[in-house]
């Protein structure tokens, strides 16, 4: 079925998809895993959309359609012109409906669990000296966006919505490794890489020059004095000083 969505033989797709489902599945239960309220708010609407489907099952496409529910994953889909009467007319277009029947009781589907667990994986993967890990809408639409033979995905593409825009909205609030969007993971630095260098001046991490770590970032004791002494100048905001990314 995975190759048949992708377009692609049975063996690449066991290749390709293989040991990420195997160690999805083998993988021991998280501890200390919490849902925030906005992603707990999004479940809910996801099954309540189901059930107005006449549907037994909530899928990813209803996930998407709860996401629009509150907060920064409904922000995102919002900017993006994502509706929830676009994502209902996308999915009666690409899937089969049973018709007006109502159906009570709910439950996500096998492809909507595996997104709740990929987000909170994520989340997880992101701060793993944490507890809690508070698994978050966010997280659970970059989860489901990424995977490019999801129902979800699906009406993304439908709706001409470029995931790469879902990251770019996305990064402004959670930090998305690449390899959540199937982008190849770049090469291990050594430890005397950029890792280990100050990000403004490049110079090395030292017993003589001790460097501070940031959000993927470094700045080390020299560029630490020299910002104080620009802010200490005139104005005391840095006016007059050009800050080049």
């Amino acid at each position: 079925m995975i190759g048949e969505r992708l377009g692609v033989s049975r063996q690449a797709a066991r290749q390709r998809y293989a040991n990420r489902v195997e160690r999805l599945t083998e993988a021991p239960p998280a501890v200390g895993l919490v849902r925030g309220r906005d992603l707990e708010s999004g479940l809910s609407a996801a099954l309540a959309a189901a059930e107005a489907d006449g549907l037994a099952e909530a899928g990813t496409e209803h996930l998407l359609h709860g996401l629009l529910t509150d907060g920064v994953a409904a922000a995102t889909l919002e900017r993006l012109g994502v509706t929830r009467d676009k994502i209902r007319e996308a999915s009666r277009r690409l899937f089969d409906h049973p018709g007006t029947a109502r159906s009570r009781g709910a439950v996500f589907s096998s492809e909507a669990k595996a997104a709740l667990a990929a987000a909170e994986q994520l989340a997880t993967e992101r701060a793993p000296d944490r507890a809690p890990v508070v698994v978050t809408a966010p997280q659970l639409l970059a989860a489901i966006a990424a995977n490019p033979g999801s129902r979800a995905r699906r009406v993304l593409n439908d709706l001409g919505v470029d995931v790469a825009d879902i990251k770019h909205q996305l990064h402004c609030y959670i930090s998305v490794p690449r390899t959540v969007f199937g982008r190849r993971t770049r090469r291990k630095r050594r430890v005397d890489d950029t890792a280990a260098r100050c990000s403004f001046c490049g110079h090395p991490a030292s017993a003589e020059r001790r460097l501070v770590a940031g959000p993927d970032a470094w700045i080390c004791a020299d560029c630490l004095t020299l910002c104080g002494e620009i802010l200490a100048g005139p104005g005391g905001s840095g006016a007059g000083v050009t800050f080049v990314r």
